[in-house]
């Protein structure tokens, strides 16, 4: 069997498929496969989560996505070409899948539901991504959702904070300084920590009697006298003023009077 070298050397296995023999290839679904060569519906090669087996393995039970090789040889990079936001979607999917599977191991029943929903919204995002149909606005706008959940599905995983800049693209440290670098990390550190303690305050409130978690105060005001001068227009100004924080704490009400 004499194997043709392949252009197109990345790849996704969409079935598992078990070796009947030495030569052939194992492959479990979601595998990335490096493909080297092709004959008559096989292909032959590895996949990176094991580059030093290598074998055959059938046409139909993968999906072939695009990419660019650098430096083709011994010391070559693969690129793919999608988008990189998809990119670190797939890789924390990943990552997280491992973490969601130890949850479920160990009974942590709340964790394991949290990072299943966590879950299911970035799969559901990173399916619109992929779909190349979105708007540029409306991809501008799923970006910053996508890395915010990112960033705080991290957070409490204890993973690894990812450095971003105001776009939400990942700091490279080899361009950027490292007081720059401190400063990002500094203030997504400070953001992700509020949207933490936010969903405490959410989830203690819920275990509350919805009467308790409503403030509703009413303020009776009586006016008696008001003084102006015959022939000319008047404005009564009223507003709660807070003297501890020197402010006003309501939108000022506004009355025009003629006298």
């Amino acid at each position: 069997m004499n194997f043709e070298f392949f252009q197109v050397v990345k790849a996704t296995s969409i079935y598992n498929y078990e070796a009947t023999q030495e030569v052939e290839l194992s492959l479990q679904v979601g595998d990335t496969v490096h493909i080297l060569e092709m004959y008559e519906g096989w292909y032959r090669g590895y996949t990176l989560r094991n580059k030093c087996k290598k074998g055959i393995f059938p046409e139909t039970y993968i999906h072939l996505k695009e990419a660019i090789v650098k430096d083709r040889g011994q010391h070559e990079t693969v690129i793919p070409s999608e988008l990189p936001l998809g990119q670190e979607l797939t890789a924390t999917l990943r990552e997280w899948a491992v973490i969601w599977h130890q949850l479920y191991v160990n009974n942590k029943t709340t964790q394991f539901r949290h990072v299943q929903q966590l879950t299911y919204s970035l799969i559901e995002w990173r399916s619109q991504i992929l779909s190349g149909t979105l708007p540029k606005d409306e991809l501008a706008e799923l970006k910053k959702k996508v890395t915010a959940k990112i960033d705080y599905g991290n957070r409490i995983l204890g993973l690894d904070l990812v450095v971003r800049d105001d776009n939400g693209n990942i700091l490279d440290p080899d361009e950027t300084s490292t007081i720059s670098l401190f400063k990002a990390h500094e203030t997504a550190s400070k953001r992700i920590d509020e949207r933490i303690q936010e969903e405490k305050q959410s989830l203690d409130l819920r275990g509350q009697p919805i009467f308790n978690s409503t403030h509703t105060y009413s303020l009776y005001v009586n006016f008696k006298n008001f003084v102006c001068n015959i022939g000319e227009d008047a404005e009564l100004l009223m507003s709660l003023y807070d003297p501890d924080l020197s402010k006003f704490i309501r939108k000022r009400r506004c009355q025009v009077l003629i006298c």
